[in-house]
């Protein structure tokens, strides 16, 4: 990145037990070098070090630095960013006190996405031009809520208000596990964590069902631990026997046992402390019923409009069938008339082409006699081109007509079809 190793030594900084960068001294590269590659690099390490994975208050992690790296080479960090979210919760969750180290931004992101999304514009299906955070930015949401509101928000959060599945998630098959351990193991730049997809079924769009939980919460360490090499050495072979599951049908719902073994299940929660909050703390939800029957509106609601909906196409298709009747009755209408043409126009054929014989040979018996019948043989000749003529008008109407049968013809097949 432009900066030499030697610089880098003389501006290390020793926080705890942590080697760090001070934001400071990048910042004061970049400022000489905005319009350059590097700068803009060092830039980037910043955003990183300080937004995506924070660990020391205005300063760099060393451990960021090798980390970035991978960044340049296009390495998806996506996997590194939930294990160190997972790892700092749980110690949160465990020791009921401490400070998020992680990307907050991001975490805030996912809990107004899913629990305050009321936005069309934020829940687009997936495209390859689409940029949910620059869409977030872009959208209006709740005021920011305090402390004390979010507390209350999360306890009475009831299932039927929770957007599951981001709409830009596309649906296919999960990985599920690596190795012989029912997780997926991932690694952070400080640790290492297991993450159980198949736990949040709903949030990649499946029903979700009971899964074996025994086992989850054993992998879990910290860089530096003893054995944490070995333990590397296992993940990474873990990772290269990968499984993948089908997510089935799309839903959000859960399955019947589900319910039974959530609601019974020992739940390690550590409560805020109750002056923090405005009542007692209350371990159950207390509008349980509330929601129950909010579902239950939900799902009557939505089979009242399929009812309605296969009413509605039921009467349209009886509406089609009385159609296609008419349809046919037109036709067999119109059958008889060709036919009864047809005939018509058969047997005044067969009669023109009789008269037209006989007139031709009276016309050459005629043509033996004397020179005063010559004008009457003309005049015959001149009534059997007339009878000719006639002929041709009705042979083109039988035609016209014949044309007229077979297109309503075409048009009750159409219909019937």
């Amino acid at each position: 990145m432009g900066i030499t190793p030697a610089k880098v030594d003389q501006n290390l900084r020793k926080k705890w037990d942590n080697e760090c960068i001070p934001w400071s001294f990048l910042r004061s590269y970049i400022m000489k070098h905005r319009d350059t590659e590097q700068g803009q690099l060092v830039m980037a390490l910043g955003i990183y070090g300080l937004v995506i994975f924070p660990k020391v208050l205005g300063h760099i992690e060393v451990g960021i630095i090798d980390f970035f790296e991978q960044v340049i080479n296009k390495a998806n960090l996506s996997p590194s960013i939930l294990a160190e979210t997972l790892r700092s919760l749980n110690y949160c969750r465990r020791k009921g006190e401490g400070r998020f180290v992680g990307c907050a931004h991001l975490l805030s992101i996912w809990i107004v996405s899913h629990f305050e999304c009321k936005v069309d514009k934020f829940r687009k299906p997936f495209h390859p031009q689409i940029a949910p955070i620059r869409e977030f930015c872009e959208s209006e949401w709740p005021k920011n809520r305090t402390k004390e509101q979010w507390i209350s928000r999360l306890r009475e959060l009831k299932s039927v208000e929770v957007i599951w599945r981001a709409p830009w998630m596309l649906h296919h098959p999960v990985l599920y596990k690596c190795g012989n351990e029912p997780w997926v193991p991932l690694m952070g730049p400080w640790g290492a964590v297991s993450y159980a997809p198949i736990m949040v079924r709903r949030q990649f769009g499946s029903e979700q069902f009971v899964l074996m939980t025994h086992r989850l919460n054993t992998l879990e360490f910290t860089f530096g631990e003893p054995s944490f090499l070995k333990k590397i050495e296992e993940i990474a072979q873990a990772w290269k026997k990968t499984s993948r599951v089908d997510q089935g049908r799309y839903t959000d719902e859960v399955t019947t046992g589900y319910q039974i073994w959530h609601d019974q299940r020992v739940k390690d929660v550590v409560y805020p402390k109750e002056d923090a909050l405005r009542g007692p703390v209350d371990p159950e939800p207390r509008d349980a019923l509330l929601e129950s029957e909010l579902a239950r509106k939900k799902s009557e609601a939505e089979n009242a409009s399929w009812k309605q909906r296969y009413e509605d196409l039921q009467k349209e298709c009886e509406k089609m069938k009385r159609e296609v009747s008419e349809q046919r009755k037109k036709v067999r209408k119109m059958e008889g008339k060709y036919e009864s043409l047809n005939d018509k126009f058969s047997a005044t054929t067969s009669e023109l082409q009789r008269e037209i014989q006989v007139r031709e040979n009276r016309g050459n018996e005629l043509q033996t006699h004397n020179d005063g019948l010559r004008r009457q043989v003309r005049f015959q000749q001149e009534s059997i081109q007339l009878l000719r003529q006639e002929y041709e008008v009705l042979e083109g109407v039988m035609t016209t007509y014949q044309q007229e049968y077979e297109r309503l013809k075409q048009q009750s097949t159409r219909i019937q079809e």
